[in-house]
């Protein structure tokens, strides 16, 4: 089970626009107007059996030049027509990908360093 989403970094919208331009300020837009994730691999298959419900998985995130894997740990459950829903949780830091955090009036407003990223996968069980 893997796979790859890219991200346009100029559709990112923090719901304020000058926070939003210093995202994408932040995160480089115009030199790397993407964001890219990839799936690597599963600790196991999603039993539908296994109450607890849980795995872990590895993904490589490519941002603002910088290339760094995580392990994720995922919940996960079954829909009715067999298809898999994972969702994942994890905290990642601007300094991870030797960023500083976006700032406005000359630092007085900033931003955690810290960035919590939580995604839904839908999956579709081919036959």
């Amino acid at each position: 089970m893997t796979g790859s989403i890219l991200l346009n970094v100029q559709n990112f919208d923090c719901k304020n626009a000058m926070m939003t331009n210093d995202l994408r300020k932040t995160l480089k837009a115009k030199q790397y107007p993407k964001l890219k994730i990839t799936f690597e691999d599963l600790s196991e298959y999603p039993d539908p059996n296994d109450l607890k419900a849980k795995i872990t998985g590895r993904v490589t995130i490519h941002l603002a030049g910088v290339i760094k894997q995580y392990d994720i740990d995922y919940h996960y459950k079954f829909s009715a027509d067999h298809n898999i829903c994972l969702i994942g949780n994890k905290e990642l830091n601007f300094s991870d990908f030797h960023i500083d955090p976006p700032k406005r009036l000359g630092g007085m407003i900033k931003t955690n360093n810290s960035l919590n990223v939580e995604f839904t996968l839908n999956l579709k069980v081919l036959q």
